[in-house]
């Protein structure tokens, strides 16, 4: 995993558990360069999704564009994040 803040591919993990939605694994890293710690969410993927677009076209899914849309749709209300987590799975999963 590179790190966010030096860019170096020595990092370890310090700590790995569930995160609070138990739809992806938290990990805690450390980088042995510049001693930065930083946060990563793993997620499975079991198979390709595709989108099916207007005109029959076909594109590979993409959480973080579907993430990106349903936070611009919802912006202006309270919304908990981990709502949108749980929310992205049911739709991941139909």
């Amino acid at each position: 995993m590179r790190c966010p803040f030096c860019g170096d591919l020595d990092t370890q993990v310090k700590d790995s558990r569930p995160s609070e939605d138990h739809i992806s694994i938290r990990r805690r890293r450390h980088c042995s360069s510049c001693a930065g710690r930083f946060t990563t969410y793993e997620r499975v993927q079991l198979r390709d999704l595709y989108v099916l677009k207007k005109k029959n076209q076909r594109e590979i899914f993409d959480r973080d564009k579907l993430e990106r849309s349903i936070r611009i749709a919802y912006r202006s209300f309270k919304f908990i994040s981990i709502k949108y987590f749980s929310l992205i799975f049911f739709l991941e999963h139909i």
